[in-house]
């Protein structure tokens, strides 16, 4: 090869090369914010909205009907750990029988971790079996209901998030009873 031709792919390949560590240390840099992020967000589960959410599915128990919580895995950190991206509760009204509901007709309120946005998004469903696509006026369709930065999710807005949904589900028509 030229000396010529050798010197111009020399300088060629030093710019990409360049360009390519560049990019992959803003890759890293952001990568570290989205696990920082997230590993608030685990904090925040653990400290206020996992609590919040026992605490509201204990009064919901005493009056017979019954709850679960379960969190998420969907994001791997670079120590390649998994981490949880969401925690959701789900609601199983009296009433109805345990063995009816689905995952497309269970109450659920969820709280996601949108590392991207850096945002809390609220997710909830009011579906139950027999009721799933009869919502009455003023009842969300399931989806989002809400967006949160961290500071703004206490237990005061999980409980309120929480009633919400149960005000979705328990101030709608016909009941099912399985006896």
């Amino acid at each position: 090869m030229r000396e010529e031709t050798r010197a111009r792919l020399e300088t060629l390949m030093t710019r990409y090369e360049k360009r390519l560590t560049e990019e992959r240390k803003r890759h890293e840099a952001t990568r570290r914010r989205h696990d920082a992020f997230i590993g608030e967000f685990e904090r925040l589960i653990e400290e206020t909205i996992r609590p919040t959410m026992e605490d509201v599915g204990a009064a919901l128990r005493r009056r017979g009907h019954d709850y679960g919580i379960a969190t998420t895995q969907a994001y791997t950190d670079v120590d390649r750990r998994p981490r949880n991206t969401q925690v959701t509760m789900q609601v199983y009204p009296a009433g109805i029988e345990r063995s009816l509901f689905t995952s497309t007709s269970t109450p659920y309120v969820a709280f996601v971790c949108d590392w991207l946005q850096t945002l809390i998004t609220v997710r909830q469903s009011v579906a139950t079996p027999g009721g799933a696509s009869k919502l009455s006026a003023g009842v969300e369709k399931p989806g989002k209901r809400a967006e949160y930065s961290f500071r703004q999710v206490t237990a005061p807005v999980v409980e309120r998030e929480i009633v919400d949904v149960l005000g979705g589900v328990f101030g709608r028509g016909r009941v099912l009873d399985g006896r």
